[in-house]
């Protein structure tokens, strides 16, 4: 159906980008596991701030500190991608 109403709102809904949806999903697991931002930093091989503009989605972060920051919280990097997906996919943003 070229014109249901799901698929316009869609389409007129932007997604967020993914630099947001992973830094909102990685903040979601920080706190689920109570770790401080300055616990996650150390893990990761950064700055509190830095980590602290990551989890915003004011950074793009590098392959390499999103491997350490997933396992840092028990996750998988491709756990993490999974659900920062299902987060831009999400309406209700």
């Amino acid at each position: 159906m070229p014109n249901s109403p799901t698929l316009m709102a869609r389409f007129k809904s932007p997604m967020i980008p993914w630099n947001v949806a992973i830094g909102r999903t990685l903040e979601r697991l920080r706190d689920e596991q109570g770790m401080p931002v300055a616990v996650l930093a150390r893990a990761v091989g950064v700055s509190r701030t830095t980590m602290y503009f990551t989890l915003r989605g004011g950074r793009n972060i590098t392959v390499g500190d999103l491997h350490s920051a997933s396992r840092a919280l028990g996750a998988s990097a491709s756990e993490v991608f999974v659900r920062a997906s299902e987060l831009r996919d999400s309406p209700a943003q």
